[in-house]
């Protein structure tokens, strides 16, 4: 059977003290968290798109449409703004 989780990026933008804070408790999960996947933890969505296509095809064989992949980040992060609280 085929994992069906294979990369994953955590994105914490800013500075700081809070951003250092969320970057190190991440850190700290990731190093308890399986290593049947990738994971890492990025400052920018710009790392996702330089590393994810990669890895992805590396791990599964399936090409990701780069296009659509950053067009579906900078979807993911205007819904993150526009979210009340």
């Amino acid at each position: 059977m085929r994992p069906s989780l294979v990369c994953v990026a955590t994105v914490f933008e800013g500075g700081g003290f809070w951003a250092s804070a969320l970057r190190s408790i991440a850190t700290g999960m990731r190093m308890v968290a399986p290593r049947s996947f990738s994971w890492r933890i990025n400052s920018d969505i710009d790392e996702i798109v330089d590393w994810i296509p990669d890895e992805h095809v590396k791990r599964t064989g399936v090409r990701l449409n780069r296009r659509q992949f950053v067009s579906a980040l900078k979807n993911a992060r205007r819904h993150q703004e526009t979210r009340p609280g």
